[in-house]
């Protein structure tokens, strides 16, 4: 009698146990998916929409690194990110938008646009005061005061985008005011403003006048953001990309 009661007492406890198994399945833990992103310090601004885009794909993560577009390395990144054209060795691009690069002019220089080859005299040195520039002359404005250029440092990305679109195959004369930052642009032209220089549209600081360009080409500055990787982007890669196209 004894024998059985433990039995009949040991199949309920079984059972049980059986069920609560069932009830409490083993869930696995989201991977983490890391991708390291190089981009140039033009493009640096980028990284807020991607920021942006990276939140609103699950278990997603995105380090960032700033370099001069001499130093990216598509071995040691998932996605490079930069201004320009496509490069031969550039094995796949994806076009994410556009950027321009446009004339910043100081409170005091009384043109409101000039035309390619006005610019190309001036940055490469052949017109030395606003007195020599015809579309000065033209508007009767005070032509007294010596034209200051200001400019990016050598090598950079910046400036030799603008010498490629606005110069072609001149050079921004030695000698110019070098500008590091937007804010160094900016104070730059309120001590001096008769000087003239350039910078990204959208990073034009606030108050800072632009200057237009005449001519049949009217945006000479117009430039690609592209996003350059290994191969065709799948996956949450490619994800980011679609939502950083759409960004505003």
């Amino acid at each position: 009698m004894i024998r059985k009661i433990y039995w009949i007492a040991l199949i309920p406890l079984l059972l049980l146990t059986a069920c609560q198994a069932e009830l409490s399945p083993v869930t696995e833990t989201p991977t983490l998916e890391i991708i390291n992103i190089q981009v140039t310090p033009a493009t640096a601004h980028w990284m807020d929409s991607v920021a942006e885009c990276s939140q609103q794909i699950p278990d997603f993560g995105v380090y960032r690194q700033i370099l001069p577009i001499s130093e990216l390395d598509l071995g040691a990144a998932d996605l490079m990110m930069r201004l320009g054209q496509k490069q031969e060795s550039d094995p796949f691009v994806t076009l994410l938008g556009t950027e321009e690069i446009v004339l910043v002019i100081g409170e005091d220089v009384s043109v409101p646009s000039l035309n390619l080859q006005t610019i190309n005299s001036i940055f490469t040195g052949n017109f030395t005061g606003w007195g020599q520039v015809p579309e000065v002359k033209e508007s009767e404005g005070d032509g007294d005061q010596p034209i200051r250029v200001l400019s990016y440092p050598p090598e950079n990305e910046l400036r030799t985008l603008f010498e490629t679109s606005f110069l072609g195959s001149n050079k921004i004369k030695s000698g110019s005011t070098v500008i590091f930052t937007e804010e160094t642009l900016d104070n730059l032209l309120v001590q001096h403003p008769n000087a003239i220089g350039y910078t990204l549209k959208s990073k034009v600081p606030q108050g800072v006048r632009t200057l237009s360009v005449s001519g049949d080409n009217p945006q000479p500055g117009l430039q690609y953001v592209l996003a350059v990787t290994q191969q065709e982007p799948i996956g949450k890669l490619r994800e980011l990309l679609l939502c950083l196209q759409n960004a505003p």
